[in-house]
């Protein structure tokens, strides 16, 4: 049976930077709220057509439109890269404990 103090030991090994934290937040944050404003901007910009407003403001949408769904692409893609460099962090650090151990042993 094992003893309750090894998951706390290998939650430690596997514990994300505290520098990749705040970053990662930020990206999921945006990652989440980005696509969620894709759709407002659509429905401004048809119901703007549909009330005949000008071509710049038609454009002006248009471009925030893109500019969102963009962004929403550039956040979805850093908070993979973070998300896979905390991994690949934590794991590196189990392995080199992993070998320190055998070389001592």
């Amino acid at each position: 049976m094992s003893s309750p103090a090894r998951p706390r030991r290998l939650g430690a090994y596997l514990r994300p930077p505290a520098s990749l934290l705040g970053p990662l937040a930020v990206a999921l944050a945006a990652m989440t709220v980005l696509p969620l404003v894709g759709p407002m901007l659509v429905s401004r910009f048809v119901d703007g057509a549909v009330a005949g407003r000008s071509t710049s403001a038609l454009l002006a949408l248009a471009g925030a439109y893109l500019a969102t769904a963009v962004g929403a692409q550039g956040a979805r893609l850093l908070a993979s890269w973070l998300a896979s460099r905390a991994a690949w962090d934590g794991t590196n650090r189990l392995r080199e404990a992993v070998a320190d151990h055998t070389l001592r042993l």
